[in-house]
């Protein structure tokens, strides 16, 4: 048995498998649960006006996409979760 052959059946043993799993579900959900900083800029008064404008104009667009992607990722982990139990 060469190593290629061996290194094969160690990497899709169920175990391993459902390790890379488990070390998925913590990575999605570490990324959907931290904060996201701001950053802290010294601009200009009427650059910093027009920038709040813009963002209240597109909040409805951004917590669409925010609900979008806790949907895709509770479906995500649900899928995993069901993997791994399997």
């Amino acid at each position: 048995m060469n190593s290629s052959q061996y290194l094969w059946e160690v990497l899709s043993s169920p175990l391993v498998i459902k390790l890379v799993l488990v070390l998925l579900i913590a990575l999605c959900c570490y990324d959907m649960l931290r904060k996201r900083r701001k950053k802290q800029q010294q601009r200009a008064g009427v650059i910093v006006d027009a920038d709040a404008r813009e963002r209240h104009e597109w909040r409805y667009a951004r917590r669409a996409l925010k609900g979008v992607q806790i949907i895709l990722l509770g479906w995500f982990l649900w899928t995993l979760i069901r993997a791994l139990l399997a």
